[in-house]
């Protein structure tokens, strides 16, 4: 990912100035962006607020990239339970398989489902046997939309 710019022009308006820049990333034109200034804009000036959004695209492209998907798909009947449980684990990294089963049943006690059938349903979803570690790894080192 290589994302860079081109300035296009700059246009004298009744409010000021609008500089045209293009927003390119491995040579596909991503978008046009318009920057607007009371006065004549220095070249560093414009440098400096497209390298400013730049940093925001390329930071935005870095998450996505490391976006979990695979529950996208589910309701919130799912995704409640499973944001509710990552967001424990990011609170208490250290927490024991056990320690996540007794604080998931006090929680959602009255929900459709229980730990132990929560985990095999995860399973499922993920593709395969994972262990309590690989999981809390997992959910540590990856972004989730609609939680983070």
């Amino acid at each position: 990912m290589t994302i860079t710019y081109e300035y296009i022009k700059t246009i004298t308006r009744p409010w000021g100035y609008e500089v045209i820049l293009k927003f390119i990333n491995d040579g596909e034109i991503l978008f046009f962006e318009n920057f607007l200034f009371k006065s004549q804009p220095s070249q560093q000036a414009v440098i400096d607020k497209a390298t400013s959004l730049k940093e925001k695209i390329e930071t935005r492209i870095n998450w996505k990239s490391n976006c979990c998907t695979v529950f996208d798909d589910y309701g919130s009947e799912v995704k409640e339970p499973i944001y509710w449980l990552i967001s424990k684990i990011r609170l208490y990294p250290t927490a024991t398989i056990a320690q996540a089963k007794t604080l998931w049943n006090a929680t959602w006690a009255d929900g459709f489902i229980n730990f132990d059938n929560f985990i095999v349903h995860m399973q499922k979803i993920i593709g395969g046997l994972v262990t309590w570690e690989q999981f809390k790894t997992y959910v540590i080192n990856h972004n989730f939309e609609g939680l983070d």
